[in-house]
Formats: C-alpha cells, structure tokens, sequence
C-alpha cells in the first residue's frame, strides 16, 4: 500500500449522534496532526486535540492562516460552493484586520447585556410556542414547534422583518447547509437569500430604525463610508445561515440527549441547572465540527509539527471537545464539570460565533421553561427511528416527535 493509499477519507461518520467519530480518537492517539483526504482528493491536515484546536483558532489564526475559502487552494467539503461572493461580503472568510473591523460593527448588538435585555421577549416567545403546543395536543413534532420557532423569531426581530417570512429562509438555509444540495442548485439558493435581504436593506434604508442590526449599520456606518450595502447583506445572511440552524438543532438534540441519559429528570427536578446542560450539550454534540477550515498563508509548526504554507487545515471541533486530556470521561454529559465553558463548540479565537451570548441565552430559556411546563415530555418514537443529517454541515435531527 502506497503513502497515498494510506491517507483516511474524511469525513468519517457519526456512530453515535452525541459523540463524534471514532476516528478523531484514534487519529489523536495516533498524531494529534493528521493528514486526512477530502471528498475532492485535498490532502488536509486534521487537528484532533484541544491545544491544537485552540492554537489553531487563536494565534495562528490572525498570524499564519487565512479563512479566505475562495482562494483556489483552499480545502473544501464541496468543490465550487462557497456561501458567499468574493467581495469581502461574508464575515466569516475575512482575515484580520478587514474582519475585526466590519465585526466590531456589529459586536455591540451582541453583548452580554444586549442577550440579557432580550431575555424576557425570549421568553414569551417559548412560552407563546409551549401554549401553541399544548392547545394543539399530543403528538407533535418539536422540530418545527419549538426548536426552529425560538430562532427564527429572534433573528426576525433582529434583522426588522416580520415572522412570516421565517418559512422561506428555513427552507433556504436547510438546503444551503445540505452537502446533498445539488452543486447546480447551490448557487440560486444563495442568490435567493441574497436578493431577499438586499430587499430588506432597501426597505430599511427608507425609515431606518436602531433597534435592528440593518438599521444600526444604515444609521452609524453606511453614511462615513465605513460599510457598504453589499457587506450589510453578507452581514445578515450570516446571520440567517449561521445562527438559525444551529440553535434549532441544538434545542432538539438536547432533549433527545438528556431524555437518553435520564438527566430529563435532574433538569426538571432543578430547572436552574439550564445553563450548564446548554454547556455540556453544545460541547458533546458539537455539531458545526468539521467547518473550520484554514489554509496556511506561511511556514509554522504545531504540536511539533510542520506546517507549510499552501498546506490546508481543517481544526475539529468535535475532537477537541473530547479531548480526555481536558476533559475527564468526555462523552459523559456533566453539568458539575469544573471547566464547562473550556469548550470549543462555539469556535474560539476572533473568529468565535458572534452570537454566543444570545445562544446561549435562547437555548437557556428553552430549557429552563419546557422543564417547568412540560416535565413529562418524551420521545413519541424509539432513538433508533429518528432521521440524523449525516449530509449536513452542520449535524443534526429532521423531526422530534414528542408527547406528553
């Protein structure tokens, strides 16, 4: 068998829709750098442990690596699709310092007193969604009643549009974060959420408010030449893409987790315990895994290793955060954990999710208020019936049918 025959395919898949696969375990024990073969032939280095991923992420990240994903060489899952144009639109393929200064547009919408003050809108959203849930009875499915509810509607009231356009950029972004999605495909999709929120900018732009994140970019940063509209529409399909999917995916992931392990019970026993339950379960499910990908603008080492420039680099987060180097029985779900927050489910580095502080606080009120008024919700199927997006950038479940 040659070198070349050698390299594993990635990506591996999920055994265990709480774990991540098998193989980081044993590429880690093996090396913690390891060359792995994308679906396109890319050789790519894989970072499986914790420092690496983090070291990855922080310091290499604004020094030696660029996230520029229409670069010819850089790695990817997908040839020819990329979530954006190459105009400096989209945040996330920006390096520093063009990144930190576009973010630092939108950080203060961001903050952890700005999620705070939106906790208690949060909340008769979950508690409108539970109501809806409970007059229409059992069985249901918790997907599309309550976990793509609670996100949709925080980003409409983020970008200044009403609900009922929620159906067509959940249709969009699921299709947008299908590796299954047709490459033909791919592209109009892109194009339909783009025209979308250009529409959205100009019907801003005419009476243009602070308290949404077009408004406050249209009043403080348009008018000095600081941002373009183009780069407000990168800006708010992010958003859509980015922070819509994932936070759905983790509301329904999390109560199959701990209906699973039995800590349904410890949770609506003590509902305070929400937080650290949304820590553990971002940390295990790590569902955005393999999306940070790098490409080496320079020669540097990590973990005793080379790292030359042109070489290309996908950081796993999933790894990381099973890393029992820090921390101890990794796939165990413990919210008594002395380092919850040491994760690296929500990136790290200045490339870490913009919208953390509000995930969290979504996913927090979720949780603590389905523990408290539906403490008897369970599985309406058996765990091996459910449908996982293995074809997905982002992992996840397509329905949660529950009763109670």
């Amino acid at each position: 068998m040659s070198d070349a025959d050698s390299i594993p395919a990635f990506p591996p898949r999920r055994t265990d829709p709480f774990a991540p696969p098998p193989e980081y375990a044993q590429w880690r024990a093996k090396c913690p750098v390891q060359k792995v073969r994308f679906p396109n032939g890319q050789e790519v280095w894989a970072i499986t442990n914790h420092a690496g991923v983090r070291d990855i992420l922080s310091k290499h990240d604004t020094e030696d690596l660029t996230a520029n994903r229409f670069d010819p060489h850089f790695p990817a899952l997908r040839a020819g699709v990329a979530g954006g144009k190459p105009d400096g639109a989209n945040i996330l393929y920006l390096d520093e310092p063009e990144h930190g200064r576009l973010r630092r547009m939108v950080a203060p919408v961001f903050t952890h007193k700005k999620a705070t003050a939106m906790r208690d809108g949060i909340q008769k959203s979950v508690d409108r969604a539970l109501d809806d849930m409970i007059t229409a009875g059992p069985p249901c499915d918790l997907q599309t009643s309550l976990s793509l509810v609670i996100p949709s509607l925080v980003i409409c009231q983020l970008l200044g549009v009403g609900y009922e356009h929620h159906p067509f950029f959940q249709s969009v972004t699921g299709k947008l974060l299908s590796r299954d999605t047709p490459k033909e495909e791919f592209q109009p999709l892109l194009e339909s959420l783009h025209r979308f929120v250009t529409d959205l900018i100009e019907q801003e732009a005419a009476d243009p408010s602070p308290d949404n994140i077009l408004g406050h970019l249209l009043l403080n940063h348009e008018p000095g030449g600081e941002i373009t509209r183009s780069q407000i529409a990168g800006m708010a399909m992010v958003l859509i893409i980015a922070g819509h999917e994932t936070t759905a995916t983790t509301i329904s992931m999390t109560l199959i987790q701990l209906l699973r392990t039995g800590q349904w019970d410890q949770l609506v026993a003590d509902p305070t315990l929400a937080p650290k339950f949304v820590e553990e379960a971002i940390r295990t499910q790590s569902i955005p895994d393999n999306t940070m990908l790098r490409l080496a603008k320079r020669d540097f080492e990590l973990q005793g290793h080379k790292i030359s420039a042109g070489d290309r680099i996908v950081a796993l987060m999933g790894a990381a955060n099973h890393d029992p180097a820090v921390f101890e029985n990794p796939t165990t779900l413990d919210p008594s954990r002395p380092n919850l927050r040491q994760h690296v489910g929500l990136g790290h580095g200045v490339h870490v999710c913009l919208g953390q502080n509000l995930a969290r606080v979504e996913l927090d009120v979720v949780f603590e208020t389905l523990a408290r008024r539906l403490p008897h919700i369970r599985l309406d199927c058996s765990e091996a019936d459910l449908d996982w997006k293995h074809d997905g950038f982002v992992f996840g479940v397509r329905e949660v049918p529950v009763r109670w």
